[in-house]
């Protein structure tokens, strides 16, 4: 598949929206708008891969061989594979809407 179909399809996409491009690493930034993601994919797995399949990988349905997660509850995007246990609970937090602060005891 182009680059330029895949953007295409994305842009057709109603879970999946276009963020951009991260030239410094030569990625393309798509999010996934359920799961409040940010996935970033090289050019070269676009090139290899067919719509269905890079569709099925970015909305959760596959494995994620040819992406990588990221978040930007630090101020800016962020990979996630490098996070401690702290920041991934904050995460899935923030994933699931719950703002609420708790009262201590």
């Amino acid at each position: 598949m182009r680059v330029q179909e895949f953007w295409d399809k994305v842009h057709g996409d109603d879970v999946l929206e276009w963020v951009g491009c991260d030239r410094n690493a030569n990625e393309v930034l798509v999010r996934d708008r359920v799961r409040h993601q940010v996935m970033a994919m090289a050019p070269s797995a676009i090139l290899d891969n067919d719509w269905e399949f890079l569709r099925s990988v970015l909305v959760g349905d596959r494995n994620p061989q040819v992406i990588k997660h990221l978040s930007r509850i630090v101020g800016y995007f962020s990979w996630t594979r490098n996070w401690n246990r702290s920041k991934l609970a904050e995460l899935a937090d923030r994933r699931r809407g719950d703002y609420r602060v708790g009262i201590a005891t």
